[in-house]
């Protein structure tokens, strides 16, 4: 936590909802306006990390079958995080690094992937793009302090569907170096999670 006489705070928004840097947005401030935040949970073998990363890091030009998504504004879109190659391997390369025994003993059904997804709705859409855009990255840095740097997979802003919201993968792996969706996304921790984003 950074010292509070090292803080710079200003106003981001109509909500006045105070944002220091260094530190999350208020988030309790502006939850109930319609921040939300939703956990999917993905095995080694499931297909949809496949698509999970077609969709997430989608290119001007390419070819989707969701009708939201607007192609020129494509462009647009913010990658706080791109993944290195494809996500299959760039998970494995985290919890080769980041697992207390790396890939040795990983059972085959286990979750290797979650993905987070931050949605805007409510009061939050009636600010401005820029401001909406803070609420992301703001939500990104709480993200990554939660379930570490070195654990993410990819994580993107999209402009280009109806509501900016944000993806956010990520290999649950704890703080004692286990591979442990089952923990850190459990009910108790959700509940945590609630109370504290």
């Amino acid at each position: 936590m950074v010292p509070s006489s090292k803080l710079i705070c200003y106003n981001t928004s109509k909500l006045n909802i105070i944002r220091c840097d260094g530190m999350k947005i208020n988030m309790s401030t502006i939850k109930s306006s319609g921040v939300s935040l939703h956990f999917e949970k993905h095995k080694a073998n499931d297909t949809a990390v496949n698509g999970l990363q077609r969709h997430n890091e989608r290119v001007p030009g390419q070819k989707h079958s969701n009708e939201k998504i607007d192609d020129s504004r494509t462009v647009d879109n913010v990658f706080l995080k791109k993944s290195d190659g494809k996500f299959k391997q760039a998970v494995s390369n985290v919890i080769e690094n980041e697992r207390e025994n790396g890939l040795k003993g990983v059972r085959k059904d286990a979750v290797r992937m979650v993905e987070a997804t931050v949605q805007l709705s409510g009061k939050v859409l009636d600010m401005d793009e820029d401001e909406q855009e803070q609420v992301l990255r703001d939500s990104y840095e709480w993200l990554k302090n939660e379930f570490g740097e070195n654990n993410i997979v990819s994580a993107v802003i999209h402009k280009d569907e109806t509501n900016m919201h944000l993806h956010f993968d990520f290999v649950p792996i704890d703080e004692q170096g286990k591979l442990t969706a089952k923990t850190i996304i459990s009910k108790p921790k959700l509940q945590q999670y609630q109370n504290e984003f």
